[in-house]
């Protein structure tokens, strides 16, 4: 049966190119109205980037922060964040100050930029209307939604994963500005996220792939010697970097190590591993975690979760067998950092792999599809498109209402008022929060440890005389109530400072 006259044009029109852009253009406009909210969540990850910003722009040190590393606590952040988000969130930042809503619209600017890289580089391998559907459905996943309203370096992260494999992919022959632009963008990836550094493991495997005689893939262009060129380049930014343009006290590079070797040390690598399996499968299927008001719906929902399990593996067997690249070996990298890293981040840690795995989802629905139905490819695609959208118009539902998480109460205006007043600059505060505690005080605030028993926590507090603890009963969570409740009581006096905070004053240790 011949498609109606009107769909067939339909088809027609979205496969010339400047209409895919005109497309993408049009999917751009709502996300400037989807999650833009004025406040924050109860996270304090975003604190950091927020401090580290307002020092850029006031001409600090970037890592500047009242906030005490816990040595004993190497899962919860690192002592400082990477100045490549802060960077980019400086000029706002300088602007508009602690606004939450100019920097949610930063995002936005990110998230469309990232539509159209995703469009520029996935359609050398799916063709432009495929690669138009995927841009924007990416934009719209539920991960991408919501850390569109959250000051965190992922959206970045996977703007400059994206512009670096566009530029990498530009067919023109290789040269030193070529190169160099590639270096810029790949050090300054890092800059954002540290975990970026998997594009140069990427460079350098398929270097080691095609040295050992793999089949090469039709879009590798790239002469042998130039990946250890990249890598080399670098390296020499970030080091400059390091070490001229942001130095700071290098105690993020002796926190990533101790995440690693401390997992050989305790040997709790095969627990690690075999526990992180799981939690990769359910990153990849909770790309498509829509939430859905009605129950159908979310069956339905459920359905293709679990099915992008099956395609994703599919979508890669048949990735490997054209040959080795990049994107190829950049995706499996990914999955090997997320099973080896012992401390969970949930999907956002894994959001610059996204698009790779849209990509082999797409595969999947290729090579499958066709044995059910006679539809053509672009019909696949834009059945594909459309079901997607349509099932996630509850969530974009969702993310127009304000949002209730989180905003300066008056019951924490009072409480950080309390402690601006009646605490010492010197003074540390153990806090569950300890980065949100330090950017509204500019107290020193510090978080517990809870790997670690009470007593070799109250060692650690007494060693570096930790003079208070405050609890808020919204936000504290349970070593806070542990450690004020064990006996004997580790406080000597206590200021309930409103309903919901309340000071105590540790005892001084003998």
């Amino acid at each position: 049966m011949e498609n109606p006259y009107f769909y067939r044009l339909m088809q027609k029109l979205l496969q010339r190119e400047k209409i895919q852009y005109i497309v993408l253009a049009l999917f751009c406009i709502p996300l400037f109205f989807i999650n833009i909210q004025d406040t924050h969540n109860y996270g304090d990850d975003w604190t950091q980037y927020l401090k580290e910003a307002l020092n850029i722009a006031e001409g600090k040190p970037y890592y500047s922060s009242t906030y005490i590393f816990n040595p004993l606590n190497t899962e919860y952040a690192p002592p400082q964040y990477p100045p490549g988000y802060p960077l980019l969130m400086a000029p706002v930042v300088g602007i508009t100050g602690m606004a939450i809503a100019p920097l949610l619209y930063l995002n936005t600017v990110f998230v469309c930029l990232i539509i159209f890289l995703a469009y520029g580089y996935l359609r050398r391998f799916t063709g432009g209307l495929n690669a138009m559907c995927l841009a924007i459905i990416l934009a719209y996943i539920p991960v991408m939604t919501e850390l569109k309203g959250a000051l965190l370096s992922d959206i970045p992260c996977t703007l400059f994963t994206l512009l670096y494999f566009c530029l990498r992919e530009q067919r023109q022959r290789w040269n030193l500005l070529k190169l160099s632009l590639l270096c810029i963008v790949a050090a300054f990836a890092i800059l954002i996220r540290t975990q970026s550094a998997v594009i140069i493991l990427a460079e350098l495997s398929l270097l080691i792939w095609n040295f050992a005689g793999g089949k090469k893939h039709r879009n590798e262009n790239l002469p042998r010697y130039y990946a250890l060129l990249l890598a080399a380049g670098t390296v020499l930014l970030l080091a400059l970097s390091r070490y001229m343009l942001f130095p700071g006290p290098g105690q993020s590079s002796s926190f990533y190590t101790s995440l690693y070797t401390n997992l050989w040390a305790e040997g709790k690598v095969w627990t690690t591993l075999s526990a992180n399996m799981p939690y990769l499968e359910s990153h990849i299927i909770n790309i498509w975690l829509f939430p859905m008001h009605e129950g159908f719906f979310q069956a339905f929902v459920n359905f293709i979760m679990y099915s992008s399990l099956l395609l994703t593996f599919i979508g890669l067997t048949r990735m490997i067998r054209e040959g080795m690249s990049l994107s190829l070996l950049f995706f499996l990298l990914m999955c090997i950092l997320m099973v080896a890293t012992p401390a969970r981040q949930g999907l956002r840690y894994f959001l610059p792999a996204v698009p790779f795995a849209l990509l082999l989802m797409a595969k999947g629905v290729r090579a499958v599809v066709p044995l059910f139905s006679a539809m053509s490819p672009q019909t696949i695609a834009l059945t594909s498109f459309a079901t997607i959208m349509l099932l996630g118009f509850d969530n974009y539902e969702d993310k127009l209402r304000p949002n209730t998480d989180w905003s300066l109460q008056q019951s924490d205006t009072v409480a950080f008022n309390f402690i601006r007043r009646h605490v010492d600059d010197s003074d540390i505060i153990l806090f569950s929060k300890p980065r949100l505690l330090a950017l509204y005080t500019e107290k020193r605030s510090m978080n517990f440890s809870w790997q670690h028993a009470l007593a070799v926590n109250k060692h650690q507090f007494d060693s570096m005389g930790v003079r208070y603890v405050l609890y808020c009963r919204n936000i504290s969570d349970k070593i806070t109530t542990d450690y004020l409740w064990q006996e004997p009581r580790p406080y000597s006096d206590s200021a309930i400072i409103n309903n919901d905070y309340t000071l105590y004053r540790l005892s001084i240790a003998p």
